[in-house]
């Protein structure tokens, strides 16, 4: 592995790295605000109160989108790279994402910054 491969994958990992921390800090700020909500309605808080207000399983559902969408964008850039990477160890004709149908995923991918879509709100697909 050369040194330009080596610091391609730290660029575009550290990217994805960069945007799921993001968006796990906007999750976890969300989630906070909610408990903080809930809170409200109770006059004395003590540990039965907090499987009143937090429920683990809830939370996982409204995560799980937000981890799967970027683990699968992280999976594809790198796949697309590995591919890259081959074809130019295998010949000298180099040949692009676009080789392989990927183009166009990527680009959305990487506009969105590595899988976020829009403003999707923690929970939402």
């Amino acid at each position: 592995m050369d040194r330009q491969h080596v610091a391609s994958w730290l660029r575009l990992h550290s990217a994805g790295e960069r945007s799921f921390h993001r968006t796990l800090l906007e999750y976890f700020q969300d989630q906070g605000k909610r408990v903080g909500n809930a809170l409200r309605d109770f006059d004395v808080i003590t540990p039965s109160v907090v499987p009143l207000i937090f429920q683990p399983e809830d939370e996982a559902e409204l995560l799980r989108p937000i981890v799967h969408r970027h683990m699968l964008a992280m999976m594809a850039l790198g796949a697309s790279d590995e591919l890259v990477t081959a074809s130019k160890a295998a010949d000298d004709n180099f040949r692009k994402p676009s080789d392989f149908g990927l183009d166009n995923r990527l680009r959305s991918l990487r506009s969105n910054r590595i899988g976020e879509r829009s403003k999707t709100r923690p929970g939402s697909v």
